[in-house]
């Protein structure tokens, strides 16, 4: 069914290597979803098929987001194989959108969600991330473009499913989340 991904994030400069944000998926069996940066810098939101042999779609972000900039970013999928029906949010503002496969898509229902890593051993994020969320439920454009100019950025709603709330602050520089994730 739909469901709605939402994160605070920051990086410096394109890893040199693919780096996990969030991650539902089970890498020897090719099954479940993950949102990761590139290595152009973009971040990508992939999620497997049920059979685990293809993506059930694979959305990255238009452009670069490793500037040392905060970003609020949304990943949304309406659950179906509608036209559209994957869509990135950055700032507020749908960035780019995709068309799903199939709407029968793996779960990975018995690994592990895991922030910042995979299940590689040398698959570390080196980036800061906030308030991340998950909801099983679409976030509307008008409930993601509310939540970047309220600056909240998580839900109480029944559809939220998990979230961490870090401790916005003077931050490392002097602005953004004083808690890492990494």
């Amino acid at each position: 069914g739909a469901y709605s991904i939402e994160i605070v994030f920051k990086k410096a400069s394109a890893p040199i290597a693919t780096q996990m944000l969030l991650h539902k998926y089970a890498s020897g069996a090719t099954t479940g979803w993950r949102v990761l940066v590139e290595t152009s810098g973009k971040l990508a939101f992939i999620h497997r098929n049920a059979a685990g042999s293809a993506d059930a779609f694979s959305l990255l972000t238009s452009v670069t987001q490793c500037d040392d900039t905060w970003r609020h970013v949304v990943f949304t999928w309406d659950g179906t194989t509608a036209a559209n029906g994957v869509k990135v949010y950055v700032n507020g503002t749908l960035d780019n959108q995709a068309t799903a496969s199939t709407a029968s898509v793996s779960a990975a229902a018995t690994t592990a969600f895991r922030i910042g890593t995979s299940d590689v051993p040398a698959d570390y994020l080196a980036a800061s991330l906030d308030e991340v969320a998950l909801y099983n439920a679409l976030l509307s454009a008008a409930s993601v473009s509310a939540h970047h100019a309220a600056r909240i950025w998580t839900d109480v709603s029944a559809d939220l499913v998990a979230s961490k709330e870090l401790t916005w602050g003077r931050g490392i520089n002097g602005e953004g989340p004083t808690d890492r994730v990494a």
